[in-house]
């Protein structure tokens, strides 16, 4: 099982990066023979959300009531390998 982080910065958002960072994310899993990769997300982040689920990941859960500048909510995600 791998758990996955990652951040693109505002000036690089929409050109692809993120799906490029998440292309050699799922390939080093599967070089490590990982069966799983899992992660969370603030469902703020909308563009986030829709890069994990183009690549499989489903929403299992949300830890609703983060703090943040307002209260937001926590989604875990994961996908097979």
């Amino acid at each position: 099982m791998g758990r996955i982080g990652m951040f693109v910065d505002e000036k690089y958002r929409g050109l692809g990066v993120g799906s490029l960072l998440m292309e050699n994310a799922l390939l080093l899993g599967k070089r490590l023979h990982l069966r799983i990769f899992y992660l969370s997300v603030f469902d703020t982040n909308i563009a986030g959300i829709k890069l994990y689920k183009k690549f499989g990941f489903i929403e299992h859960g949300k830890f609703p009531g983060w703090l943040q500048n307002g209260y937001i909510n926590e989604i875990f995600m994961s996908r097979k390998l």
